[in-house]
Formats: structure tokens, sequence, C-alpha cells
């Protein structure tokens, strides 16, 4: 955690994830929200930071316009800008960057430029302890943050298991209840089989594999929190003798054995992950695909099938994921038997892209 000052406020500091945002930042403004909506937009689009003053429902609103906008963010300048500071972001890195600096600032749950927000105890879900001390939270991450206490206190039902699922803080949270249910088109590779579930982060797809009838069922995940989410949710959802183990595991690891089922949701944004919640969606260098292709082999049963959920976010935004993932097929004698996919925007990148499911098997030879 980093400190920064802000005319007429002081020193505030800053968690280590946002720094960057921050740090590139012209100046942090801080405005009332009587300010009409456009001029804030225009701030942020000529990479000011913007701190709410006023009322907590028009700062809200303000946040909703920009969503709703987000995508005229962009400047003709951008690029050549975020080069001097040394870093080459990409189209949708710089909109999240310029979505984030609209901000909050709070002490413990208390907002004190702002009349009717923080009530909320948000401290469990913060990346770093500010016990006593003024921070600055982007106000699309306390938004975030509020509707996964929502999520945690409710839990969250999916008809393809049946049942809710409990989340936690720094647990990716499958928020598109179509994605998981993609899976239910490929219960001819589950049905009876040994699977595992590599990042299983709520245990979601594990669940889902014990309820298509999987002979035996895996789950791990590098993420600590994910694990002790995972059984949680193993233990609510009466799953019988199918779950065999969950493993705290940087990919294959802490695994030993062959599978005939290898699923694996994996991160599909080009991009380093600020925290260990992230790393279930940033894939820098697109390492982690890498290293899972480099290892799945090992553990795959000689005609076993990898569920691979992928999206082609970053091929559409120039970062080639999708000639990536090919490249890596072809390294490592792969083909895709099978395939399902569907068309959403993401909430991140603010932009379309299509989800996939791919059925990959070893091309056999001879």
């Amino acid at each position: 955690m980093q400190n920064i000052a802000i005319k007429n406020i002081g020193n505030v500091a800053v968690f280590d994830e946002f720094h960057d945002i921050y740090r590139t930042a012209k100046s942090i403004d801080v405005c009332d929200t009587k300010i009409r909506p456009s001029e804030i937009f225009e701030k942020i689009r000529q990479n000011r930071a913007v701190v709410f003053s006023g009322d907590y429902d028009r700062a809200e609103a303000i946040l909703w316009y920009i969503h709703h906008y987000e995508d005229k963010l962009a400047a003709a300048d951008d690029q050549d800008y975020y080069e001097s500071f040394g870093m080459s972001p990409n189209h949708a890195a710089i909109q999240r960057f310029k979505v984030h600096r609209l901000s909050y600032l709070l002490k413990e749950n208390k907002m004190p430029l702002l009349r009717g927000g923080g009530e909320e105890n948000i401290s469990d879900w913060l990346p770093e302890d500010v016990s006593g001390q003024f921070y600055l939270l982007p106000a699309r991450r306390h938004e975030r943050i509020l509707t996964d206490m929502q999520r945690a206190s409710e839990g969250i039902f999916f008809d393809c298991i049946g049942s809710a699922i409990h989340i936690a803080p720094f647990v990716y949270v499958p928020f598109d209840k179509s994605v998981p249910e993609m899976f239910l088109a490929f219960g001819d590779y589950i049905k009876g089989k040994k699977v595992i579930d590599v990042g299983t982060g709520t245990g979601i797809l594990a669940i889902l594999a014990v309820r298509l009838g999987a002979k035996s069922v895996t789950a791990s995940d590098i993420n600590p929190k994910a694990v002790s989410c995972a059984r949680e949710n193993f233990a609510r959802s009466d799953l019988g003798g199918a779950l065999s183990d969950v493993v705290c595991s940087d990919l294959f690891d802490a695994i030993q054995g062959e599978f005939d089922t290898v699923i694996f949701n994996a991160p599909w944004i080009q991009g380093e992950p600020k925290n260990i919640y992230e790393a279930a969606i940033y894939d820098p260098g697109y390492k982690v695909i890498s290293d899972f292709f480099g290892q799945a082999k090992a553990h795959l049963s000689e005609n076993g099938t990898i569920l691979l959920q992928y999206s082609d976010i970053s091929q559409a935004n120039g970062d080639g994921s999708m000639d990536n993932l090919g490249r890596l097929l072809d390294l490592h004698n792969m083909r895709i038997a099978d395939s399902k996919s569907i068309l959403r925007k993401n909430r991140l990148a603010g932009a379309m892209e299509r989800v996939y499911v791919f059925a990959i098997k070893n091309i056999r030879r001879g």
C-alpha cells in the first residue's frame, strides 16, 4: 500500500493493485456530484481521476452513466500517454484504467465526503488492511464488493446443479449462469469418468460433474480461499462419495494420477493479475494456459478429454489468444473434437466476446 497526496485532503492510502491507475492520472480532482455526468466523463476521458463529494446516490448514477458510455472513453493520444510511463496497455486495459479512476474516499467503512453511503462493513473484501486510514477505492470495485456481499449472504442458485452456491472474498464468481450450463452438453465426456476440475473456484463445475454422473471428481485451485469456499459448497451439496478430494495446487503441481476428463476454466484475458482473485481472469503472456497444456498430458488417460472453457476476447482486441491456443494444440498434438459457444458482453472489457467450451483430445497416430 502506498500514499498519494490529494489537494485539500492530504495523504490518502492507495491499494497496490490500483497504484498504477492513480500514478498515471494527470490529476486527482475532488468533484461534487452536482456536476453534470458529461463533465465527469470528459475528465476521466482525459486521464484525470475523480473523487466524489456530495450525494452517494448521485455518485452511483454518474457511475452508471460512465458504464453506459465507456466504449467512448478512448482518446487519440492514449497509447503515447501510457508509453510515457513505460506502459503499453491494450485498449481494454486503458478503458479499465479510466473507469477505475472514479473513486470514493473511505475511512473504515465510512465515506466522509458523501452523504448516504458507507454503511456496509466491506473490510473482509478489501485487498489490504486499512484500519484507521483514509483510502481511495474505485467506485466500480466498491459496486462489485457490495454485489458480492449480497451474493455471499444469499448464495447464487444455479439451475444446472439444482442448488445455490456460497461465495467468499477473493474467489472468482461465475456471474453468468449460462456459462457453466454449457457443460451440460458435454455429459458424455463426464458420466462414468474419473474427472478433475482444475481451478475449481467456488466448486460449481466439480459439483456439476458429480450431478452428471462422474465416477469420481477431484477439485483443485491455486487460491487457498477458493479451496475453502469449494469445500463449503461441497459440504452443502450432498455429493455422496463421488467427490474424491479438494487440493490446493498450482495447476497439476500437487496432483497425482491420470484422469479421463480434465475440466479447466482458463483465465481468458492477456494481462497481469493484480491479486489472487484476478488470477482467475488474467493470464500474463499466456503462461498459465501454456503451462496447463504442458502438464495436462501427463495426467490424461489414453483416450481422455480436456474440457476447456475459453474466450476470444483477447483475440478480438489484438492479443491473439485464439491463435495462441491453436499453436498450443499443434505443439501438443491435440485437436478440438467438439465445441459449444455463446456470445455475451464481457463485463470487464465492456466488449462482446464468444465464450467456448472445447472438447480436446489427443491426435491418434497410425
